[in-house]
């Protein structure tokens, strides 16, 4: 079940990645909002999935909307790395601001995202 959720949130980021990039394009803005989800993934649930999201999101949006941004996969893929090792460098604690918000946050994947992290549950990187 927990399998499920997690590939189920890993889709929403990717979607939101996805909608990062149309916005952008559309707005024909520097602003590279196609990297909110991997940070959101990568800090959540770790490194392994943050890279993950961002190589999906990229290779994926390269290949259906904007061929040039298969050139720039290993942007995602660091924004991944760099994510995971500030949430691991820098845990949130269980009574901390940030917690709070995401126990009452109106995103179902951003407190998806708080509830199963091990972060979260353990209060240490």
């Amino acid at each position: 079940m927990q399998a499920l959720v997690t590939v189920s949130v890993a889709v929403a980021l990717i979607v939101l990645n996805f909608l990062g990039a149309s916005v952008a394009e559309y707005f024909s803005t520097m602003v590279f909002l196609d990297t909110v989800g991997t940070a959101m993934a990568a800090t959540a649930f770790g490194w392994w999935q943050g890279l993950v999201v961002g190589l999906v999101t990229n290779l994926t949006i390269g290949w259906l909307l904007f061929p040039t941004y298969r050139w720039f996969s290993h942007v995602n893929v660091l924004c991944a790395l760099t994510w995971a090792y500030v949430a691991f460098r820098f845990p949130v604690a269980l009574d901390s601001d940030i917690h709070v918000i995401c126990i009452f946050s109106p995103s179902a994947h951003a407190w998806a995202s708080c509830q199963l992290s091990p972060r979260y549950r353990s209060g240490y990187g």
